[in-house]
C-alpha cells in the first residue's frame, strides 16, 4: 500500500510540474510577440492589352474570377494636328497589342481593328478626357465605371463582379491611351 501511495505522490508531483513548466514557457514566450498575420498576394493573368486614340469597344473576354485589375495611361498627343496616329479611320484608331507584335487587321472601311467595335455610345466626351467601362458581354448593361480622368495621366482601377463574359468601353478625346486587363486567379 505504501508502495501505491508514493507511485500517486511521484506521478501527481510530475504532472503538476509539467504543466506549470508548459503555462511558463507558453506565456513567456508569446508575451513579447505580437501575432503574425499571413500575407496574401494575388497572381495576375492578363486577358487583353490595347492602345489607341478616339473611342473604342473592344471584343469580348472571359474572366473566371470575375476580378479585373485596369492598368491605364493616357497621354497628349506631341502635335494635335499631326497626321501620325497610331492609325486611321473613322472614330479614332486603336490597337490591340498581338502575340508576335504584329499590328491586327483592319477591317474593310479601313478603321478599327478586327475584333474591335465602334462604341454605340452617344455620349459627350469632353476634350481631353478619357472614360473607361467594364460592360457585360451577354447583356451589353454597363457593369462598372473604371476610369473617369481628364488629361494625361496614369493609374489602376478594379473590377469585382461575379465571373462573366465582359468586354471595355473607351470614350477619350484629344488623348493617345493605352490600357491592360488583368484577371485575379490565384490568391496563395
Amino acid at each position: 500500500m505504501q508502495l501505491f501511495k508514493l507511485a500517486t505522490i511521484r506521478l501527481l508531483g510530475v504532472s503538476v510540474a509539467g504543466a506549470a513548466a508548459l503555462a511558463a514557457g507558453a506565456c513567456g514566450r508569446h508575451a513579447s510577440q505580437a501575432p503574425q498575420k499571413a500575407e496574401r498576394s494575388v497572381v495576375w493573368r492578363q486577358l487583353g492589352s490595347w492602345a489607341g486614340r478616339g473611342s473604342l469597344q473592344t471584343e469580348s473576354f472571359t474572366s473566371d474570377s470575375g476580378t479585373l485589375r485596369i492598368r491605364w495611361e493616357t497621354s497628349s498627343p506631341p502635335d494635335s494636328g499631326s497626321t501620325a496616329e497610331l492609325g486611321g479611320g473613322v472614330g479614332g484608331a486603336a490597337a490591340r497589342d498581338g502575340a508576335a507584335g504584329v499590328p491586327p487587321s483592319r477591317d474593310a472601311s479601313g478603321g478599327a481593328p478586327a475584333g474591335a467595335r465602334q462604341s454605340a455610345q452617344t455620349r459627350t466626351v469632353e476634350p481631353g478626357s478619357f472614360h473607361l467601362a467594364a460592360h457585360s458581354a451577354i447583356s451589353g448593361r454597363l457593369l462598372q465605371q473604371v476610369v473617369d480622368h481628364t488629361g494625361a495621366g496614369q493609374g489602376v482601377g478594379y473590377v469585382q463582379q461575379e465571373p462573366h463574359v465582359f468586354y471595355v468601353v473607351v470614350e477619350s478625346t484629344q488623348l493617345n491611351w493605352r490600357f491592360t486587363v488583368e484577371e485575379a486567379i490565384e490568391y496563395p
